[in-house]
Parts: C-alpha cells; sequence; structure tokens
C-alpha cells in the first residue's frame, strides 16, 4: 500500500522529470485552496439538490498554470521504480466505438488492462473495482443545464483514495479472505 506522502510524491514525480525533446503545452488547472476549514471539515461537493440550508460544495479552488509535457519521444524511457509511473505499450482489442458499450468495456478492455497490470507489477491478482468512461461533450466545461450522457474531464486535480478507502475496498472486494489485509496490496489508478 502506497502512503499518502508516497501518494503524493508519486503523482507529482512527472513535475520532477528532466525532459528534452518533448512538446509541451501549458494549461490551467484547479487545485484545492489551503483553507482551515479543511482541518476541521472535509472537501465535499454534492452530486445531488441537499436540503436548502446545507451548502451543495465547500470546496475552494485556486487556478494554476502546469507544464504539461510529452513523454512518449523521451529519449531514456520512464521507469516506475525510479520516477513512479511507466508507459507501457497497449493496444486494446476494444474498438473505440464500443466504448458506449459498458459490458464490453468490462468483458474486453477492462481484462486486458488488469492483465497488463498484473504481468507488469508481478501480482497473484488485481482486482478493477470501478471504471469511469469519460467522453467530452462539445459544450464542456460549459455547462447546458442538462445532463450529459457521459461523465465529463475533470478540472480538479485530485486523488479518489486514501490509505484506508483503499484497504476496505480490498476487504470489500476478499469478503471470504479478510486476511487480505496481511498481504502486500496496491491501489493503482
Amino acid at each position: 500500500m502506497v502512503k499518502a506522502s508516497e501518494r503524493e510524491y508519486i503523482s507529482l514525480s512527472i513535475a520532477a522529470v528532466e525532459l528534452s525533446n518533448t512538446m509541451n503545452t501549458t494549461s490551467t488547472t484547479n487545485f484545492l485552496q489551503r483553507d482551515a476549514l479543511y482541518e476541521v471539515e472535509k472537501p465535499y461537493s454534492l452530486r445531488f439538490t441537499p436540503p436548502s440550508a446545507f451548502p451543495p460544495s465547500n470546496i475552494k479552488l485556486t487556478n494554476r498554470n502546469i507544464i504539461i509535457n510529452d513523454v512518449r519521444s523521451r529519449s531514456e524511457p520512464l521507469e516506475f521504480s525510479r520516477h513512479g509511473f511507466q508507459l507501457l505499450p497497449f493496444q486494446s482489442q476494444l474498438p473505440y466505438a464500443q466504448f458506449d458499450d459498458d459490458d464490453a468495456v468490462k468483458r474486453v478492455y477492462l481484462r486486458e488492462v488488469a492483465n497488463l497490470i498484473k504481468n507488469f507489477l508481478g501480482a497473484q491478482k488485481v482486482q478493477i473495482f470501478e471504471h469511469t468512461v469519460r467522453k467530452r461533450h462539445a459544450e464542456f466545461p460549459i455547462s447546458t443545464g442538462e445532463s450529459y450522457r457521459w461523465n465529463q474531464p475533470t478540472s480538479i486535480a485530485h486523488v479518489d483514495t486514501t490509505t484506508n478507502w483503499a484497504v476496505d475496498m480490498a476487504k470489500q472486494l476478499n469478503p471470504n479472505n479478510l486476511d487480505i489485509i496481511k498481504e502486500r496490496i496496491q491501489c493503482v489508478k
């Protein structure tokens, strides 16, 4: 299991990698603003209409320009053990048009991804607990006032998991093996 401080390092490690002969672009990304409120209340954003006296969100954001480096043309490969991530060659057998079919995504694509991760990490078992297909609506990021058919790209830098959450998920996925937490588990995002 990756500790929170290590996870933060891994998620930021791309910024520390020296890149050469790559295409770069600058993007504005929203980050959670530091605020004393978050010392006593977790940041939240509700996806339903709350009672009138309850705020739908307590999130305060700050915009930052970040440089995004295209690492595909790097002369030296990125290494998982050194950089915290690695690019792996992967060509799915699932055609792009079939990503609309959730059963096909689970049957083909997620099985391929699980096998790729299992082989790369030398894992005994890989369990995919969730997936989200995101397709950018033509009007995104401007809201149309109506629900989109697909989840939209996120505009907020975030980590969806904590160490406790990953341990709880491992227990949920393995109800007949509650000793799973005594083994080495890893949450890969």
